[in-house]
């Protein structure tokens, strides 16, 4: 029975359509004459000729094996299938392996997809925080991107920084949202690195300009009069004719 599985095998991958040259029964079994008869006996090998080759030959192997000439037209078909594909790729780049098995079903491509590296996942997630933070959310995909190829010229904490000083200076000049850069383009510009100047409140600069009545008492020469003292709230001042009494 060993025989008879081994020299199947090779029938099988060499497409012999099922005959057995001598020789090989030899080689599979020492005592592939003896074995042989037995096969035959038993219905399962006939002796068999092809080429002036002796040899012994599988009893209805078409029946269930595949003969030589359907799997060279599957394999031929498999081929042509294989070379449409590469025909029709945009991306030349892979290689797609012939079908050389012969099996029926289609090949099919699967997209390769990238692996992020270590680096790019750092950055996403430094992303999220930049992107909680930044005032105007449009073109996220476009402002990741962005930001991995920032983070290669500038650390996490000072896009950061300087993402809070924009905030502060948009807030105290009143800029609108649409006035406001997108998240993409504020990151390819480096504009982290803006140098920002964050004017004082107007009311508290015209609180600043108003002289105190020390400063006007400086600034000027009082004479012997007391009249403007009386008017300053009646105190006397320096310079008043009242002052030293």
């Amino acid at each position: 029975m060993g025989l008879w599985v081994l020299a199947g095998s090779w029938a099988a991958d060499h497409l012999s359509d099922g005959f057995i040259p001598d020789y090989m029964a030899l080689r599979i079994d020492r005592d592939a004459e003896v074995h042989a008869a037995e096969l035959v006996d038993a219905g399962l090998w006939s002796a068999a000729e092809r080429g002036g080759e002796r040899g012994w030959q599988f009893h209805e192997w078409d029946d269930f094996q595949p003969t030589k000439d359907a799997v060279e037209a599957k394999r031929e078909a498999a081929r042509e299938r294989m070379a449409r594909v590469r025909g029709n790729k945009r991306d030349g780049s892979r290689e797609v392996p012939a079908n050389e098995q012969g099996t029926s079903q289609p090949v099919r491509l699967t997209p390769a997809q990238p692996i992020p590296s270590i680096k790019d996942s750092a950055a996403d997630a430094a992303f999220e925080t930049f992107w909680a933070s930044y005032p105007k959310k449009v073109g996220k995909g476009q402002a990741i991107k962005a930001y991995r190829s920032a983070a290669k010229r500038a650390d996490a904490a000072v896009i950061l920084a300087g993402l809070e000083a924009a905030r502060a200076t948009w807030k105290l000049a009143g800029t609108q949202e649409k006035f406001i850069p997108n998240p993409t383009t504020w990151l390819n510009g480096d504009r982290w690195g803006d140098e920002t100047t964050i004017a004082a409140d107007p009311d508290e600069q015209l609180i600043a300009a108003i002289p105190t009545v020390e400063q006007l008492v400086e600034a000027r020469d009082w004479g012997p009069t007391c009249d403007e003292c009386e008017r300053q709230g009646g105190g006397h001042f320096r310079g008043c004719s009242k002052a030293a009494s």
